[in-house]
């Protein structure tokens, strides 16, 4: 449950952006790189709580950020060449879709240099949260797997939104370009010290690396099949500002069980506790009920209490609002408890570290089930009601 409720703090994301619609309509370009940077930063951050929280079990990481082991040190090593090509490639897609939408003027480094200043002040914040509650959770004796990508997950959401508008306001709108060229260079020096202090393991680094970018390749196709649908759930008229409110936390909520199943399948296939289709399957079940009750809970939640404390009709949201979102957040949880034991499956049996595809895939595929899931659910339930 404490895993899930990190869902909450997505209502500080949608706050800020909210707050800083002035800036973000002053830099044209600034709304397509949002979601594709959320859902990167999500990848990233999900491929290292994956592996930090394995880690924590077998003793290959530590609880801390200073003192921690060599694989630790490489992991931190692999997040940065990560971000570098998932830079690269929005900075690509971002300026094709600009160059389409607004015309000529705009260059690829007016989008990379904010983009990857915002990535890594956001990512730097992220990684002190993470490690913080990685160290709590150790001490507690509270199970990594469920507390540590929910919270990655939900708390780089508030950073990475609140650098972009930062980074935005001081490159675009005041004029300050050195700023985040500054952030750039000294971002750059960590991993080069950690490499030439022989910190890491090169080896590692580029296993991790190679592998991973099959999972961030994965993740930009689907990241393009979501916003197809997202635009339809604009187009719901009356219905869609309500969907719309609950929408971020509501994924966010979805991905982070869909995680916290898979990283307990991983460590339970690491441990050896589990092996086989049918020993995985079985495995699944059994993690799937003590996060599906909490999960219940948190759709009831976004279904009542945020309509109801905006004063909708209350007949409305028991007719209408919460029958959605029960049965969106349900259709996509079964979803992506089938998708976790198959990912795991067949990663491991390929001789490939599962830790590198199951939070990075399943986190965006959760964002895609989702928002699929609350379309079919809204045009079923609703047909021509209005709220």
């Amino acid at each position: 449950m404490l895993g899930l409720l990190t869902g909450l703090v997505d209502m500080a994301a949608g706050a800020i952006l909210s707050a800083s619609a002035a800036v973000i309509a002053r830099i044209p370009w600034a709304p397509l790189v949002i979601p594709p940077l959320l859902s990167f930063r999500g990848s990233v951050m999900g491929i290292l709580a994956g592996r930090i929280s394995t880690g924590i079990h077998l003793g290959t990481v530590q609880p801390s950020i200073r003192g921690n082991t060599r694989h630790f040190y490489s992991l931190l090593t692999s997040a940065y060449l990560m971000r570098l090509v998932g830079v690269a490639i929005i900075t690509a897609a971002t300026y094709v879709m600009a160059e389409a939408a607004f015309g000529g003027g705009l260059a690829p480094y007016d989008i990379a240099v904010p983009l990857l200043s915002s990535l890594e002040v956001s990512y730097l914040a992220t990684l002190v949260v993470v490690m913080w509650v990685c160290s709590a959770s150790y001490r507690l004796g509270v199970d990594p797997d469920y507390i540590l990508y929910p919270a990655a997950s939900s708390v780089a959401d508030v950073f990475s939104i609140a650098a972009l508008v930062a980074i935005l306001y001081v490159y675009g709108v005041a004029g300050m370009p050195h700023v985040p060229l500054a952030v750039i260079a000294l971002s750059a020096v960590v991993p080069v010290y950690m490499v030439r202090r022989g910190l890491v393991s090169r080896s590692e680094v580029y296993r991790v690396f190679r592998e991973a970018l099959l999972s961030i390749a994965v993740v930009a196709v689907i990241t393009s099949v979501t916003a197809v649908f997202l635009r339809e759930i604009v187009l719901l008229g009356s219905l869609a500002p309500v969907i719309l409110l609950i929408y971020p936390s509501l994924l966010t909520t979805i991905g982070d069980a869909g995680c916290m199943l898979g990283s307990t399948l991983t460590t339970k296939l690491h441990m050896g506790e589990v092996g086989g289709a049918l020993g995985i399957a079985a495995a699944t079940a059994r993690v799937l009920m003590p996060i599906l009750a909490a999960y219940a809970v948190m759709l009831a939640v976004y279904g009542s209490v945020y309509p109801l404390a905006l004063g909708m009709d209350p007949g409305a949201v028991v007719r209408l609002l919460l029958p959605i979102v029960v049965a969106a957040g349900l259709m996509s949880l079964a979803a992506i408890a089938v998708l976790n034991a198959a990912v795991v499956g067949l990663t491991f049996r390929a001789g490939l570290d599962p830790d590198h595809f199951v939070n990075p895939i399943v986190s965006t595929v959760a964002d895609l089930m989702g928002t699929v899931s609350l379309l079919a659910a809204a045009v079923a339930l609703a047909g021509w009601q209005t709220i």
